[in-house]
Parts: structure tokens; sequence; C-alpha cells
């Protein structure tokens, strides 16, 4: 090897073997297998004098290497677990232990957070789970007390600017020069950003119902003019990310639908990538490819919708007079045994295979009185709620 380049070398046993990728000639990864499983591989950390961060490496590893960054280090063995994937920016945005303290409380704590490219992350929790905070560290608006923030394949910074230049945002709520109209606001936007194109205001303005209003000052606007003047302003230059905080506040249903398809749209065919919060589950299930559920300040899930869908649990619920006699008609002469009593009048029966017609009929043969019986899958606020619920029981 190069004399010019202090060497460091360790070894040991990966348990999963992604892609391995040098960092400016920092790390050189050279695996004896590119298999998955238990690979065994070596790796030197070149040029040491030029590191500031080595992402792949367990804690361990990471903080000795620092320590001793000027000397000869020697680990025998450690545990690497690629965290991140080559440089090919397959997540766009990624966060690293994420954590924000402030007067001694935790408001956002370990966060790991990893948003493909061209996808809608709809990001859920109850108020005050830590949704703007971690926002505001993904935005540069507050500094994390711990962990990094990854856009783009780089790390944030204090001097990060263009990266925000692919970027739009809303975090909280719009804010605007009110005694200007609309479009000046945007028009102002666009030379602070550094991006001159006319035809993108009058279509940002277009897509968003705010042509006519375009002129008047945003002071004569509504909560919600402003709040899709925010949007048309988080898109207007053509961002490869958007993060917006509760984009739909102020919104009547048929303007939430309108923005819900112009998110499906822009994402669809213009390939932008979304980081959402939202309350409304029903808007977030019916747009996001992928969620992420924060309740006191930790990610305690990040699942895709498909994956919620596939191991959805469908049931029959049940409203009778008689709940014990009925759950014996149930197990003793249908043979159906995947049941639970709710409540004093409600069952639910977990028996997909079963109609609603066959359980009616046979409780009314038999005197049960039947109050109501219907088809259920679980939502994603029945999922939300579950998760959110084993949580706060855990704490």
């Amino acid at each position: 090897m190069a004399s010019s380049a202090e060497i460091y070398r360790s070894s040991g046993n990966a348990t999963a073997c992604r892609s391995c990728y040098c960092l400016a000639s920092v790390i050189a990864c050279l695996a004896a297998s590119t298999g998955c499983g238990g690979c065994h591989f070596t790796f030197y950390v070149l040029e040491i004098k030029h590191h500031e961060k080595l992402f792949n490496n367990e804690k361990y590893a990471k903080k000795e290497i620092r320590k001793n960054w000027s000397r000869v280090l020697k680990i025998d063995t450690i545990t690497i677990v690629f965290r991140r994937e080559a440089v090919n920016m397959s997540y766009i945005l990624q966060t690293n232990h994420l954590t924000k303290i402030i007067d001694g409380k935790e408001l956002a704590k370990d966060v790991n957070i990893h948003l493909k490219k061209g996808e809608i992350y709809g990001f859920l929790g109850p108020n005050g789970a830590g949704k703007t905070t971690v926002m505001k560290m993904i935005t540069n608006l507050w500094k994390p007390t711990e962990g990094t923030v990854e856009l783009f394949g780089a790390t944030l910074e204090n001097t990060s600017y263009d990266v925000f230049k692919r970027m739009g945002s809303i975090i909280e709520f719009p804010t605007f020069y009110e005694h200007m109209s609309g479009k000046d606001n945007l028009q102002l936007h666009c030379e602070y950003m550094g991006y001159y194109s006319k035809d993108s205001l009058t279509e940002a303005l277009d897509m968003l119902g705010l042509s006519e209003a375009a002129d008047k000052p945003v002071k004569r606007y509504s909560l919600g003019m402003k709040q899709r003047l925010g949007i048309a302003r988080a898109i207007l230059c053509k961002p490869e990310l958007v993060v917006l905080d509760e984009p739909t506040n102020g919104l009547d249903p048929a303007g939430m639908k309108q923005i819900r398809d112009l998110f499906q749209m822009l994402s669809t065919e213009y390939g932008i990538t979304f980081l959402i919060s939202s309350h409304l589950l029903s808007e977030m299930e019916s747009i996001a490819n992928t969620i992420g559920i924060i309740s006191r300040g930790k990610l305690i899930r990040e699942i895709s919708m498909q994956e919620i869908s596939e191991m959805n649990t469908a049931f029959i619920e049940l409203s009778v007079e008689n709940t014990q006699k009925a759950a014996y008609i149930l197990s003793d002469k249908m043979k159906l045994n995947n049941f639970k009593i709710m409540n004093d009048s409600k069952i639910r029966i977990y028996e997909i295979s079963v109609t609603t017609q066959k359980i009616s009929k046979e409780l009314l043969l038999n005197g049960v009185e039947i109050i109501s019986i219907t088809r259920h899958t679980e939502s994603l606020e029945d999922y939300f709620l579950k998760i959110t619920g084993e949580a706060e029981k855990s704490c």
C-alpha cells in the first residue's frame, strides 16, 4: 500500500454485507466474499487525518477511530453492519441516531429515518410526539444534540447551504410578507433561491388554485389560502425533496383531496420525494408508500404500507344481546375457535373463510338476537393505535 497514507487494519465477521464504499479515500473496504450472512472481511482506513465521520462502523469503532486517528489502531474483532447504501443515494434522506435535548428534556431520541427517492413518507405520531422537532433538525432550523442528518448522500453541516436549494418545506405554519401579494412572495422566494422561471411561478399558483388571488395581498388570504401558498412555495423551485409539517391544516375536504392528488402526481410524474407529517391517518393511508410512527420522541416503527396491507387482520364484528350464548353457538355448533369477546355485547371473529350470512343464519336459528354484523379490515388508524398503545404500555 502507498507509504504516503497511514494504514489501519481490522477484521471481523459481517452480519450483513451490503455495498462497501469509499468516502473520499478515507475508507477502503475489501471483502473476501460479497455474499450476505457471516462473510469475513478486512478493511483498511486510509489517510485518517482527513477523516471526519465513519458512517459504516458501529459506535465503538467510530469512537475509537476518532480518538486514535493519529496513531495505529488495533481492534482485533468488530462487527460492522453497513447501514448506508453505496453512494447511489437510494436513500435521499437518512437520519442517524438523531437526538434533541432542551432544558434536560428529550424531545427526540435516537431517531433513524430512511426515506427512499421518489416515495411519499408519512410521519405519524400523537401531538407532542416529536414530529416537528425532527423536521426542524432535518431542515437545519435546529441543531441536533446528538446524531446526524444525511441529505442527498452527504452529512448536513452548518455550511450545507446548497443542499437546501434542492428542498422545499413547510415547518409548523408558512409565513409571508403580509402586505405583498401572493405572487410577489413567490417571486421573492425564487430570487432568494437563485431560481428564475416565470412559467414555474404561474404553474405553481395554478396547481394550488391561487391564480385568481395571485395579485391580492396575503393579509387578505384565508388560513386555507395561506396554506396553499405555502405549498406552492415549497414546490415552486422544482425540489427533489419536500418536507411538510401538517400541510393540509386549514383546508376543507375538497382542498385536502386536491392537495393529496397533487402530491401523488408530483411524486409519480416528477419523482419528487415527500416527507409529510400528519394527524389525518386516512389521508396518509391513501398516499404514503412508507410510514414512520413516533411516540414520546422515539421512532417506534418504520414500515411500508404494503407490509401493513399484507399483515392486515380481517375480522367480523358481531353485536348481540347475549355474548355468552353466541360464543357457545360459534364454538360448539359452528366449530369456530378464532374469536374474541370484546365486551358485554360485542364479539370479533377472525375466521376469514366464514361468511356473515352463515353466522347470522346459525345464530338466529339458535335464538340469538343480532344487533349488527359487519366485516372489517384493519385500517392504518387501527395499526397506529395498536402500535402507539403498545409503546405507551412499555413506558
